[in-house]
């Protein structure tokens, strides 16, 4: 069986789009705890990285769980991007199988109509029909892929943003004032919650 050469540039380009949205979107979660622990405010005191996770008790009386204080109701920053990194690696496996499923049903849609001996069999038949869910497949996948993206850049952008801040930190230029003034608001971000100080 051979591969046309579009087929073989398309699935290429998907999958370096998909590597590279991957390994951004990872190494970007990875930097900005990195930047939380180094620029950000002490612990326990709502920094993203370095404070306790939440310790949930069992309320008898009401049969639910709540927070032992509610004055520091933890932080689940560090889990929800080990969980958001795990999803990117299932999508990265996810990615790889549907080009290769891809290239199977180009390869073989290919064949079908080329070789004559298959119409009117249920092979070819079931075949052409594969090609045609794989097209709404692929659109349905087009539309997920944008959705993706938009949430892609919100990440992105916290991460652009709290290096920004923390190059304004290093910058010896500023005046004392407006040193003090620089901040990046993390409560804003849905980071942290307020805190009693």
């Amino acid at each position: 069986m051979q591969c046309s050469a579009t087929t073989l540039v398309l699935t290429l380009l998907s999958m370096s789009g998909s590597i590279m949205y991957i390994a951004c979107g990872y190494m970007a979660l990875e930097q900005t705890l990195a930047l939380f622990k180094e620029y950000g405010p002490l612990k326990d005191r709502g920094n993203p990285a370095l404070d306790p996770p939440p310790v949930y008790i069992y309320n008898a009386q009401t049969g639910i769980y709540g927070p032992m204080n509610y004055n520091q109701r933890g932080n689940l920053v560090p889990q929800v991007f080990a969980g958001i990194q795990y999803y990117l690696i299932a999508l990265g496996v996810f990615m790889l199988i549907n080009c290769t499923v891809f290239m199977v049903d180009s390869v073989r849609s290919k064949k079908a109509v080329k070789d004559r001996t298959y119409q009117g069999k249920r092979t070819g038949l079931s075949r052409i029909s594969c090609t045609g869910w794989l097209a709404s497949y692929s659109a349905f996948l087009a539309l997920m892929w944008f959705v993706m993206a938009c949430f892609g850049v919100i990440p992105l952008l916290e991460f652009r943003i709290t290096m920004q801040r923390c190059w304004d930190l290093a910058n010896p230029n500023w005046s004392p004032g407006t040193a003090q003034r620089i901040c990046i608001d993390l409560v804003q971000y849905g980071k942290c919650v307020f805190v009693s100080i």
